[in-house]
């Protein structure tokens, strides 16, 4: 069972990235680690999922990010300021876009160029050019394939 101090920063921080965001279909967020911990700056471990993120012109279907070993230092605590480190962060970050997503994001306002360029670079004529790789865009999503094993005859 979650001791209620870490539950209480738990809420805190789910509201707080509810803020950050323009829109976040579901967040869940787990925090490890003990109170005394806490005051001293330490977590054993941060584990966040969320799905249907908006932030700014970033859209993501979902996401996955697990930190470890967090060092927070509170003695440089300010109000209004961003909590210090002590140690860089250890960071696992996993995300999903759809293809209605990354057009959103690769056609977005003012991007429109630069995305139509790299969409008819990956699907257009010369798009075994780039090494290989290919962007396979479908209605359920997107996908970077690898090139293909060429067979010698």
């Amino acid at each position: 069972m979650v001791h209620p101090v870490l539950n209480l920063v738990r809420h805190g921080l789910q509201l707080w990235l509810r803020g950050q965001c323009d829109a976040l279909d579901h967040l869940h967020l787990d925090l490890q680690g003990t109170p005394e911990g806490l005051l001293k700056g330490r977590l054993a471990a941060a584990h966040l999922q969320a799905r249907g993120i908006v932030w700014g012109a970033c859209r993501l279907s979902r996401a996955i990010i697990t930190c470890r070993d967090l060092q927070l230092d509170p003695g440089r605590l300010r109000p209004g300021q961003p909590m210090a480190l002590a140690a860089p962060l250890n960071v696992t970050l996993e995300v999903w876009c759809s293809a209605a997503d990354l057009q959103h994001m690769v056609l977005g306002p003012g991007e429109a160029p630069m995305g139509a360029a790299l969409l008819a670079h990956f699907r257009g004529p010369n798009s075994g050019n780039c090494r290989g790789w290919r962007l396979q865009i479908t209605e359920t999503g997107v996908r970077l394939l690898p090139p293909t094993q060429q067979t010698r005859t």
